[in-house]
């Protein structure tokens, strides 16, 4: 039902919503003789704001002048001004609160995401994968990935919101969705290793 190029991290999360959104069989093409691609070697981290583990964690003031700075810039775009206007209030209820915890939302997430893109990516794109980046969070923990039971600033990170895997490799989560895949999905998926994906051939239909 469904081919999907490319065995990394994507492609395997591809292969794994594509079963569990109904399809009966799923094969992914790999060029390589190894599932995972790059995620092999990302490090086993994750980012997404998280509010019971970041409130364990103290606000620096570094952290506070990262917040302070990107509401400080003249925005570029009304879309940039929204944005803005959205983490300022959540910024300023965070002050009035007393709280000493990271600060973080979905808002914020993306962007300081945007900014660090040099704001030329698709905002709404980059807003959509930071409100989601919780549940995939959450998807990957019921996949079977475990995570430490701390936050920190994963390398790469722009901010203190990284879950990094216990194992502390990128492996686990090609380990994660292979093993969920076959436990699940048996005979229903299989990979064609060493195989390049040139042309999608179509017929009339």
């Amino acid at each position: 039902d469904v081919v999907v190029v490319g065995g990394g991290g994507a492609g395997l999360a591809a292969a794994v919503s594509a079963v569990q959104s109904g399809a009966e069989s799923v094969i992914i093409v790999e060029k390589t003789d190894i599932l995972g691609g790059d995620t092999n070697v990302n490090g086993g981290i994750y980012n997404t704001p998280d509010e019971d583990l970041q409130s364990k964690t103290e606000m620096t003031e570094g952290n506070k002048q990262q917040v302070e700075a990107a509401l400080a810039e003249t925005p570029v775009s009304d879309e940039h001004a929204a944005l803005q206007a959205k983490v300022k209030e959540e910024y300023d209820a965070y002050l009035a609160s007393g709280e000493t915890g990271i600060f973080d939302s979905a808002d914020w997430y993306a962007l300081q995401t945007w900014n660090g893109g040099d704001k030329v990516a698709n905002l709404t794109l980059v807003e959509n994968m930071a409100e989601k980046a919780y549940s995939g969070y959450q998807w990957l923990e019921d996949l079977g990935a475990t995570f430490k039971d701390s936050i920190s600033q994963g390398p790469g990170s722009l901010y203190p919101r990284t879950h990094d895997t216990t194992t502390g490799l990128g492996a686990e989560f090609v380990d994660t969705y292979a093993t969920y895949l076959q436990n699940n999905y048996g005979d229903n998926w299989k990979v064609y290793y060493g195989v390049t994906a040139d042309e999608l051939i179509v017929d009339d239909n």
